[in-house]
């Protein structure tokens, strides 16, 4: 699945959210990169969140990040969603976010560049 696919899931679910998070949501996959090879709608969603939650794990905290962080949190939580309803494996699935997945290897890389700034 490509970045399209995943936001053209995530597209009726979006109905009813307040507008500038749901832009923020698109703006979360939209942003990610593109998956190397295929992954699910799921695994897409879930990387995307990860690199958000990585680029903010570095930045600003202000109003702008609150609302980015609300959006990477959503694109997470649709992640397990998408594999609840396709048939997937949500252990899987956490797994490959968990601590030892992408979300805690983003984390890790942003601690050690937050780290690296504060020495410089």
């Amino acid at each position: 699945m490509s970045r399209e696919d995943a936001l053209a899931w995530l597209e009726g679910r979006l109905d009813g959210v307040h507008p500038a998070l749901a832009e923020a949501v698109r703006r979360c996959v939209e942003g990610a990169p593109e998956p190397d090879g295929p992954t699910s709608v799921a695994e897409t969603l879930a990387d995307a969140a990860a690199a958000e939650l990585e680029d903010l794990a570095g930045g600003s905290q202000d109003r702008a990040a609150a609302v980015r962080l609300l959006a990477a949190d959503a694109v997470l939580t649709y992640a397990f969603e998408a594999v609840a309803e396709q048939g997937g494996d949500p252990d899987a699935l956490a797994g490959r976010v968990g601590p030892e997945g992408v979300l805690g290897r983003a984390l890790v890389r942003a601690a050690r560049s937050a780290g690296a700034g504060e020495g410089a």
